[in-house]
């Protein structure tokens, strides 16, 4: 459990999207929670978890009025799912799953008393999703389901309480909480993947959902972006790169909740293939849910440097890892190096020379040759590649999170 919070009673004014439970229903808290945390995009579901004939909240958080209009609650696995207990005077957070993606489901298993969840994992260089099963252990959810110990499950099950137009609650006003669909207008989609042996990112503006407006894609080893025109059709999507290339995509998603046509907001990845003279090789991009701002004013929360500068620092610490190359990646790192896992912190370039091995595993290589550290997605004040695998402060390199390379099985 990440934290413990406790919130105050409050009137819900509105509707909540629990089967159209009506607000007079809804338990007391939830709008305390929200106006608490200042959410204005997300979506709230009411299930009882415990067998205790009273509902517990989870509320998926993508964004808030200090976001600056931007998802600042999601990241490159997803958004911010919130596990709200009952409590004589309000709610107390159980747990606070970091990076769920919907649809999110209550499962017929329990496991101490308490029913487990599922919750889609994708993204971040996870580009074949899959369904994650969450159990409570006693005092909290996991937190994270990419790793141990959630479980992939093996088929889908349960009942499905947020659906993929989870996020798109938006309170614009004080205590309302109402349920819309899509907001319609222009959008920032970031994707990373690969051109066949080659890691890639791109960005694309689209409008509705539906039309894709101008982007770029990149090569993680080179990244100088590379225009990209076109458009959709259907659910197919036709690029000419300003280098010559072509790509023909069409969108897929893992969950069995999407329905066609698939577009930029209900699916997770593009596949297809790759063109240029005689060569062509397959595609698989991932969407990422990066977004946020571009060019110079990207990594503003983090450095005063331009990004070029930034991001060659990233990559010198990444191309060091892989190479073997400890002074190279020393001179890229930010000490005290948190290694996670419970192994503390690594506290000098001595140090790290002598833990290298213990630190820098073949799984933890192997992610971070998916690394494109170009376009980072950044939060709070620092930046990250792999899904959070590597995080970067102004100096370099702060953070490895090693368990996140672990695969759940």
């Amino acid at each position: 459990m990440k934290r413990l919070a406790v919130y105050s009673a409050a009137t819900i004014v509105g509707l909540i999207t629990a089967a159209g439970m009506a607000a007079s229903t809804a338990p007391y808290g939830v709008a305390a929670f929200i106006r608490d945390h200042k959410l204005t995009r997300y979506t709230v579901a009411l299930a009882d978890l415990d067998g205790d004939k009273k509902p517990e909240a989870l509320i998926y958080a993508m964004a808030t009025s200090e976001g600056g209009g931007q998802t600042d609650l999601c990241g490159s696995g997803g958004c911010d799912l919130h596990v709200l207990a009952m409590t004589p005077t309000g709610y107390r957070e159980i747990t606070i799953i970091t990076v769920a993606r919907p649809p999110v489901r209550v499962l017929a298993t329990t496991t101490h008393g308490w029913r487990d969840l599922g919750v889609m994992v994708a993204g971040g260089g996870i580009v074949r999703g899959y369904e994650a099963r969450l159990r409570y252990d006693g005092h909290s959810y996991p937190d994270n389901p990419t790793v141990s110990p959630a479980v992939r499950l093996q088929a889908i099950a349960g009942k499905q309480i947020i659906g993929e137009d989870g996020g798109q609650m938006t309170d614009t006003s004080s205590t309302a909480i109402e349920h819309s669909a899509a907001v319609p207008g222009v959008e920032e989609e970031g994707l990373d993947g690969s051109i066949g042996p080659y890691g890639v990112g791109a960005h694309m503006t689209v409008r509705n959902h539906t039309e894709f407006v101008a982007g770029h894609y990149f090569y993680a080893r080179n990244p100088i972006d590379i225009g990209l025109t076109g458009g959709m059709h259907g659910d197919h999507l036709v690029l000419h790169g300003d280098d010559g290339s072509t790509f023909n995509l069409h969108f897929e998603s893992v969950s069995p909740a999407s329905k066609p046509p698939l577009t930029f907001y209900n699916s997770t990845s593009l596949v297809g293939t790759w063109t240029k003279g005689k060569t062509t090789l397959p595609v698989t991009l991932g969407m990422n849910l990066i977004g946020g701002p571009q060019g110079a004013s990207r990594y503003e929360d983090v450095t005063k440097e331009p990004a070029s500068v930034f991001e060659a620092r990233a990559r010198h610490f990444i191309n060091g890892a892989l190479s073997g190359n400890k002074t190279e990646a020393a001179s890229a790192t930010s000490f005290p190096l948190n290694i996670g896992n419970r192994r503390g912190f690594v506290r000098t370039r001595q140090e790290l020379f002598r833990r290298w091995e213990e630190i820098f595993t073949p799984c933890l290589l192997s992610r971070l040759k998916l690394a494109v550290p170009h376009e980072m997605f950044v939060h709070d004040g620092l930046a990250m590649v792999s899904n959070g695998t590597v995080w970067f402060d102004a100096k370099g390199a702060t953070s490895i999170d090693t368990p996140n390379c672990e695969r759940v099985s």
